[in-house]
């Protein structure tokens, strides 16, 4: 479970990192977690990208933003190679099956179990679908105006829309496949 803790008004927060930490991290780790799936992996990424950064640029940069989604997105992406190279090693080694638990139901058992499959069948789409789709509809729910998501993706502001009116529409078309069992 992830603790939620009262963060003070930024006009309060004296020191430049503690400001753009602040600012930043909950973004970074909503587009790693759109991604990954994992808050726990997500935190760990959005951290690794604060780190990363406060090693090679000072906290007042003017692209400080822009580079910690970026690096998320791509830490987060590295995470996701890393899985699937880890997945094949394991299915190579040993014929693995692994069925996912659901979690304990803890309200109503109907509706739990309704979320999480409908959880599973978005995931399951989005594990389908490009790594482009995935990322642009990661980091525009994730909060990030097209601008933000334009640089994060190292594309034209006017072709987010598009990009993301195509991986909407993927998304729609995966969801509806029926998967073969």
């Amino acid at each position: 479970m992830l603790l939620h803790v009262e963060r003070p008004p930024l006009e309060h927060v004296n020191d430049a990192f503690d400001r753009l930490f602040l600012r930043e991290y909950p973004r970074c780790v909503a587009i790693a977690r759109r991604l990954l799936f994992d808050p726990h992996l997500a935190e760990d990424v959005a951290q690794d990208a604060f780190l990363e950064f406060t090693r090679r640029h000072d906290a007042d940069a003017p692209f400080a933003s822009v580079w910690l989604h970026r690096a998320a997105l791509h830490s987060a992406m590295n995470v996701l190679r890393q899985n699937r190279r880890r997945m094949q090693r394991e299915r190579k080694n040993a014929a693995l099956e692994a069925p996912l638990l659901a979690a304990a139901a803890t309200f109503d058992p109907l509706h739990t179990a309704l979320r999480s499959e409908e959880q599973r069948l978005v995931r399951s789409a989005l594990r389908r679908m490009s790594g482009r789709h995935r990322a642009v509809l990661a980091l525009r729910y994730a909060g990030l105006s097209y601008a933000e998501t334009a640089i994060a993706l190292g594309i034209k502001t006017n072709h987010v829309g598009t990009l993301l009116a195509r991986a909407e529409a993927a998304l729609t078309k995966e969801i509806s496949r029926v998967p073969s069992r």
